[in-house]
């Protein structure tokens, strides 16, 4: 496989990882909506902007739209790191680039994940 076609399977799998992101920080706050009716759900989200978003839109529709507002702020970040790795010499740094933004998409993830599985009382 050519370093081109690796570069773009890496970037199909970080929208994916950004979808998984959306749907696990909405399938969060839901359950932590479910399960504690008179609190401020919506507190949870941490991201400013994402909470405005949520508020104006609502929850399903505020992780939709910012769904599309996270592909260029990840795509910028990319551009940075990759600025960053061309200026120390570093080959494939579109490729590692990518895949630093994955790492970091995984953890957000795998977070998430982890307060669905708190909030729906799976774990203790």
């Amino acid at each position: 496989m050519d370093v081109q076609t690796a570069n773009w399977i890496i970037f199909i799998v970080v929208c994916l990882f950004l979808m998984a992101d959306k749907f696990t920080t909405y399938m969060a706050i839901s359950q932590l909506q479910n399960n504690n009716p008179n609190y401020n759900y919506l507190s949870a989200e941490k991201n400013p902007i994402a909470r405005w978003v949520m508020q104006k839109c609502g929850l399903l529709w505020g992780n939709i739209i910012f769904f599309f507002v996270s592909v260029p702020i990840i795509y910028i970040a990319c551009s940075g790191i990759q600025a960053m790795l061309k200026a120390f010499g570093v080959a494939n740094y579109i490729g590692i680039a990518w895949y630093v933004i994955f790492i970091i998409l995984a953890f957000t993830v795998g977070n998430n994940t982890y307060f669905v599985l708190k909030h729906s009382k799976v774990l203790p």
